[in-house]
């Protein structure tokens, strides 16, 4: 794995000296990257590329630290900040905040797997990793579209190939039925007696057998968010998902390292931004998470919050900082209810979650399981979703071993099988959000909570709010896209009911 950063590290280092200026500039986005031709390239090297800037970007966390943290983090409620700057939970709009993951997705992720597609599709000796390459970039192009709607899609990054560099906004229905067809397809491709072995692969080290079910885990997740707008394929592609096997251990999660070497390229991205002092005392887990686990008496709680002051493990009496409340600004926290008399009193992220090399996580086996119980319970495959829900909690639990936690594995299994299904619908789809805030990845929260409308949040009330008292649906275009992409920017924009606003939604949220 060292080998493999210290190969990495000289390889994000020279792509972002190419990509690190000004990223709306559609010709430096569609210059091929490597300066060199198919045949002197390791497309392996580039598969590991794609994978570290998934995490977030080499620009200092660029995008994770606006888009992940700053706003789904505070949408969800699963962590508070009294820094005025961290306007998810009070309704503000950053125009460039809210541009981030567009710009570094489509410098730095889109161009790396689609570099990796066209290097590897039709070569025998790359068969496997072509594959790999088609699951990659359904992960980049999924939390794209899910964040912004209708995107450019089937054009994007191939202003080298194509020489298109004003790619149309592909409709978000067409880029679901795409991207589904990709990982159906990529799965039943995959095969670990030929087509050669993947190497450099930061995810699953090779394991094609895991790429398979991660393929047709991350199947079912987006099959699922069909469920308001396309029952049809969303039970067929569920069902087919499920049936073919999907993460079920621990063991699979599908997660890369951070790894301290490589400096602010290769460190965990979340860690990088939230143990900066100034973010590390202003940053806390919210009270509605932590309410809610405590109602829960989920162990959870303990492994994820602590005590500021003392580093001890959040108890039954740990309180969480309520949202929607900044440092002495138009709405300051001393004057929130039960205000504990400092910072301190509230709880935050546990510091063993925290480290340069804690993992990130593309998406775990508990978020798969809980998501063939909600399958189950819709009725569109057979089963039993107690058995699924139960499973998924566990395994939510168990995915603390990632963070080098000492987990009691049997007791995580009887707390989760003391849990019943008592509102299946409910039930299942707030463990979703338990398991995914967790484990940091607060797109996948913010993105499950539009499909369902769970858990239940109660939408803050800030006074400088652009909306009110409501929690925003989608992230809004870019403003550069409308002088260097203006046709295509403006058929999206019309295309939306609203326009370009914090509330209007993408074409699944119904």
């Amino acid at each position: 794995m060292k080998n493999i950063y210290r190969k990495l590290f000289f390889i994000v280092a020279s792509i972002t000296v190419v990509t690190a200026s000004c990223t709306s500039d559609f010709v430096d986005l569609n210059t091929d990257p490597t300066g060199a031709s198919g045949q002197t390239v390791d497309p392996n090297l580039i598969l590991s590329n794609a994978q570290v800037t998934y995490t977030g970007s080499t620009d200092f966390s660029y995008e994770t630290w606006r888009a992940n943290l700053i706003y789904c983090s505070m949408m969800t409620q699963q962590l508070a900040s009294v820094n005025g700057y961290w306007v998810g939970d009070k309704t503000r709009r950053n125009d460039a905040y809210l541009s981030a993951y567009w710009e570094k997705s489509y410098s730095e992720q889109v161009k790396a797997v689609v570099d990796l597609l066209a290097l590897t599709k039709d070569k025998p000796q790359y068969a496997n990793l072509y594959q790999v390459a088609r699951i990659m970039k359904v992960f980049t192009f999924h939390r794209i579209t899910d964040l912004y709607g209708d995107v450019p899609y089937f054009q994007a990054g191939r202003g080298y190939y194509d020489q298109v560099l004003t790619p149309v906004y592909d409709k978000q229905q067409d880029i679901y039925m795409d991207m589904l067809k990709e990982l159906d397809e990529a799965s039943q491709a995959l095969d670990a007696s030929a087509g050669g072995a993947v190497v450099n692969d930061l995810v699953y080290q090779g394991n094609i057998d895991n790429w398979k079910k991660l393929a047709n885990s991350l199947e079912l997740r987006l099959a699922m968010r069909l469920v308001k707008v396309d029952a049809v394929n969303a039970k067929a592609y569920a069902a087919k998902a499920i049936g073919r096997g999907i993460l079920d251990n621990e063991n699979q999660d599908a997660i890369v390292f951070g790894d301290e070497a490589g400096d602010r390229l290769t460190k965990n991205r979340v860690s990088q931004v939230i143990l900066q002092g100034y973010e590390r005392t202003a940053d806390r887990v919210s009270a509605t998470f932590v309410n809610w686990l405590k109602s829960k008496g989920d162990p959870r709680l303990a492994l994820f919050a602590e005590n500021p002051a003392t580093g001890s493990p959040a108890t039954a009496t740990s309180i969480g900082m309520p949202n929607g409340y900044d440092l002495g600004g138009v709405k300051s926290i001393e004057t929130a209810p039960g205000y504990p008399g400092s910072l301190d009193g509230y709880v935050q992220p546990a510091t063993k979650t925290l480290l340069f090399n804690s993992p990130t996580f593309f998406m775990t086996a508990s978020e798969a399981q809980l998501l063939a119980a909600d399958a189950v319970q819709r009725g569109y495959v057979s089963g039993d979703a107690t058995t699924y829900f139960r499973k998924g909690v566990s395994l939510g639990i168990r995915a603390f071993v990632h963070y080098g936690i000492a987990v009691d594995l049997a007791a995580a299994d009887t707390y989760a099988n003391g849990l019943t299904l008592s509102n299946p619908e409910q039930d299942i789809n707030e463990q979703i959000w338990a398991t995914c805030g967790t484990t940091y990845n607060f797109y996948e929260s913010y993105a499950n909570w539009r499909r369902t409308g769970i858990p239940a949040l109660t939408p803050t009330d800030y006074p400088t709010s652009v909306i009110g008292a409501a929690i925003p649906r989608r992230f809004t275009y870019p403003v550069a896209e409308q002088s260097v992409n203006g046709a295509n920017y403006q058929a999206a924009v019309a295309a939306l009911t609203g326009g370009d606003v914090l509330t209007s939604r993408v074409w699944w949220d119904k």
